[in-house]
């Protein structure tokens, strides 16, 4: 579940680390297809572009998707 810039140092870090990075990736899904849905003129290539140089959170979403 960590991308290359989270590596955990213990297992018991990534047992809490992976179920809320989960809940998080999911939600945002949720709220980015909610405003397409609503008529607003977004993809997920702007959400993308928009997230460059960023901490790599929407990478980890959009290998999920």
């Amino acid at each position: 579940m960590f991308n290359n810039r989270h590596k955990p140092s213990h297992p018991a870090i990534e047992r809490l680390y992976n179920p809320l990075l989960k809940n998080a990736i999911k939600h945002l899904i949720i709220m980015v297809n909610k405003l397409i849905a609503a008529g607003y003129n977004i993809s997920w290539e702007q959400v993308m572009k928009f997230a460059e140089g960023g901490t790599g959170f929407i990478s980890s979403i959009l290998s999920m998707r």
